[in-house]
């Protein structure tokens, strides 16, 4: 018996070793702590406006709000979203003998919802999405705009310990479907509010080379990503005002 707890004892000491060396190798655990969200709105708000074609106040003031930093400053106050689910659809294959199976006919991408702490006081963050849902009507006449100019995309990152990325994914054709209430309350001093946001999109699809940004249509707006430094400092300040 004592042979017998030698060796389970040596097995175990040797799955152990084998788990922390998974752990401890240059990727890591996931932690749901680190991460990267990078949201590009539609191309027609940074492009050259043409009146005729966005004779729209939601156009200019998205086209402002991307140009004036608030668009850097969306993308590192996310605190909350999450890697989106893919769900197929199947039906019952029942012209078969023996047990019913399964098979796919389509695919299926929920909603996303995500949420957007340390709002200005002048709500910015807000105005900038709904700018961006301002570009799915023409508020004069209440005509629904093209698909295409109010549809932008995405990208969220899982980062490591040394805050590079080692997965990530888009969301393809993304607009901001449903912009949630902000609670306000006379009884709190040191609360901070935060902004939910539900995106709709076509789907998702995983982005190569995460290591560097790929080229956008922003490219040319130098202060589009947030830096992930500064995104760890603004996440504890709910923290430290919680204290105050």
């Amino acid at each position: 018996m004592a042979k017998i707890g030698r060796e389970l004892q040596g097995v175990a000491f040797g799955l152990i070793n084998e788990l922390l060396g998974l752990v401890r190798d240059d990727s890591g655990v996931a932690r749901p702590n680190r991460f990267e969200v990078v949201v590009y709105p539609p191309t027609s708000s940074v492009q050259t406006r043409n009146p005729t074609a966005y004779d729209n106040l939601s156009a200019t003031l998205m086209g402002d709000l991307v140009k004036d930093g608030t668009l850097r400053s969306v993308s590192i106050k996310c605190t909350t979203i999450s890697f989106p689910a893919k769900t197929l659809q199947v039906s019952q294959d029942t012209n078969i003998y023996g047990p019913v199976r399964e098979i796919v006919n389509g695919i299926e991408f929920g909603d996303l919802q995500a949420s957007f702490t340390l709002l200005r006081s002048d709500m910015k963050e807000k105005k900038y999405f709904e700018a961006w849902q301002g570009l799915t009507f023409n508020p004069a006449s209440w005509s629904v705009g093209y698909y295409n100019d109010y549809v932008g995309s995405v990208e969220i990152y899982q980062l490591d310990e040394q805050n590079n990325r080692r997965y990530g994914i888009k969301l393809i054709e993304a607009f901001p479907k449903v912009i949630g209430e902000i609670g306000l309350d006379m009884g709190t001093n040191s609360a901070v509010s935060t902004l939910p946001v539900t995106f709709s999109y076509r789907y998702w699809e995983p982005l190569e080379g995460q290591s560097e940004i790929p080229n956008r249509i922003l490219e040319n707006i130098a202060d589009l990503v947030g830096d992930t430094v500064e995104r760890k400092i603004l996440n504890q300040i709910p923290k430290v005002l919680s204290r105050l």
